[in-house]
Order: structure tokens, then C-alpha cells, then sequence
């Protein structure tokens, strides 16, 4: 009977050192797995107005480098430095001024110098409902005028606000109060450029202030026209990437191909300016 019991207890234990290999076996594989996974993974935090040329030069760096897998997070650019200064997990930021990488460089966040990869200039976009009554800058004071900016904290928010001081501080503008009355028409401050177009398009404001590469999109010059805006006057918005973790072969080949001729064609294709 005792060696029955003996017998038994050797087998059990032989059992569970055997459970607890395969469960340390299997940890490490996944363990292995996931740092893998976040050796070819590249996870860029890209502001809204960069989606479509974005999409286009990241499937060409990943024809470039088939083992790395790109997936990009879009929104407005002072959003997507809040998530990362709460600590969410990019690998790159690309901006649509400097002031945003400024911000998160003084938090530490930063590991490389910010490179400039391209400009955009501002658009002014009308609904097609308005077509003979919204035709020139001055009418832009009129009452019964929906305009939609962005907020002033999102990059293109800031654009507009010196393209309305320029506007009015223009001789052609011969309204008196002018800024004043361009603000009071003011319906709705948005988060990022890409909603100052949606409510646009969809005419739920006449007017909206957004970047000359989104003025060109197929859906928006279907529903929108332009108002000239004079190149004296206009403003120019500025890109900047940088890398947020320590930078890294993967970080590093990515921002040298931002900066190749393929993908400042990209980006010139969409409406962009590479110079």
C-alpha cells in the first residue's frame, strides 16, 4: 500500500513539473511573440490633414520593408500630443506646426530633431448653396453668414485666426469692424481640420477655413467652390515629424523615406508643397 501511495505521489509530481515547463514553454513563445510584434510595428500619430497622402507613402514604405507593419492613428494635431503626453504608444508624431513637438520635447517626450517634410497653404471653401451671394472676402462680414473654423488650440485654428487678422488688415477690406463681424458669424470651433470640412460640405455652415490640400479632394470641390485668396495675405501652415520613442533603425528609415522624392510626389499630388 505505501509504495502504491509513493508510486502515485512520483507520477503527480512528474505531472506538474511537466504542466508547469509547458506553461513556462508557452509563456516565453508569447512572450517572444509580442516583442516581435513590437520590433516590425510602426505606430505613427498623424494630424487629420495628412491622411490621404499618409496612407499612400506608408503602403510604399511597407512595399519597401514587407516585415514591418504600419498603422497610423489620425486626428487633430494638438489631440494627438494630448494622447501622447497621457502616455499612449507612438512611435513617431507628425504635425501640422512645430508648436505641438515643442510641447512634448519640453515633456521629454521627444527623441529626435523635428524634420519639416512639406507646407500647405489655407483655403477658404463656400457651399455651392451660396453660389452669387458668398463671392469675395468682404462677404464674408455679412449677416446671415455660417462660418466654421477650427478652435485656435488646433493648428489650422491658429492658421485661420492670421489669415482673418491679414484679411482685414488688407486695403481691399473697406468694412469698418471687419474681424469683429467675421467672428460673430462664426457657428462652431472644431477639433480638427477635417470636421471644419465635413460641416461645410454638408452645408451645415456656409463658409469654412481649411487647408488648400483639402479644397482639392473629390467630395469637397463636388459640393464646395473657393473664395481667391490673395498670395500676399495667405498663410502658410508647416509639417514637422519627429520620433517620440528613443529612435530606433524602424523610426529612423521611416522619416529618411518621408524625406525622399517618392513620397514628396505623394504629398505634392495631394496638394501639398515639399519646399
Amino acid at each position: 500500500m505505501t509504495n502504491l501511495i509513493l508510486k502515485f505521489q512520483k507520477r503527480y509530481i512528474g505531472y506538474m513539473v511537466l504542466i508547469i515547463f509547458m506553461i513556462n514553454i508557452s509563456g516565453l513563445s508569447c512572450s517572444q511573440s509580442d516583442h516581435e510584434k513590437s520590433q516590425n510595428e510602426l505606430i505613427i500619430f498623424a494630424a487629420s490633414s495628412l491622411m490621404d497622402p499618409y496612407t499612400q507613402i506608408s503602403n510604399s514604405f511597407m512595399k519597401k520593408y514587407p516585415h514591418i507593419e504600419v498603422k497610423i492613428n489620425y486626428a487633430g494635431s494638438q489631440k494627438l500630443m494630448t494622447q501622447i503626453s497621457h502616455g499612449a504608444k507612438s512611435d513617431i508624431y507628425a504635425s501640422a506646426d512645430i508648436s505641438q513637438i515643442q510641447t512634448l520635447q519640453e515633456l521629454g517626450l521627444v527623441h529626435s530633431d523635428p524634420i519639416f517634410f512639406a507646407s500647405n497653404k489655407l483655403s477658404m471653401i463656400v457651399n455651392n448653396r451660396r453660389i452669387g451671394e458668398i463671392q469675395q472676402l468682404n462677404d464674408l462680414a455679412k449677416p446671415n453668414i455660417k462660418i466654421v473654423l477650427a478652435h485656435s488650440s488646433v493648428p489650422i485654428g491658429a492658421y485661420s485666426q492670421k489669415l482673418i487678422a491679414n484679411i482685414a488688415n488688407t486695403s481691399d477690406i473697406s468694412i469698418n469692424n471687419f474681424e469683429n463681424l467675421i467672428y460673430n458669424n462664426v457657428v462652431s470651433y472644431e477639433d480638427s481640420v477635417k470636421s471644419v470640412v465635413m460641416k461645410t460640405v454638408l452645408g451645415e455652415a456656409d463658409v469654412g477655413i481649411v487647408y488648400a490640400s483639402d479644397a482639392k479632394l473629390k467630395h469637397v470641390v463636388k459640393d464646395t467652390y473657393q473664395i481667391k485668396i490673395p498670395e500676399t495675405i495667405n498663410v502658410m501652415a508647416e509639417y514637422f515629424a519627429a520620433s517620440i520613442h528613443p529612435s530606433s533603425n524602424l523610426t529612423d528609415n521611416f522619416l529618411s523615406f518621408l524625406q525622399t522624392e517618392p513620397a514628396r510626389e505623394i504629398l505634392r499630388q495631394h496638394g501639398f508643397e515639399t519646399e
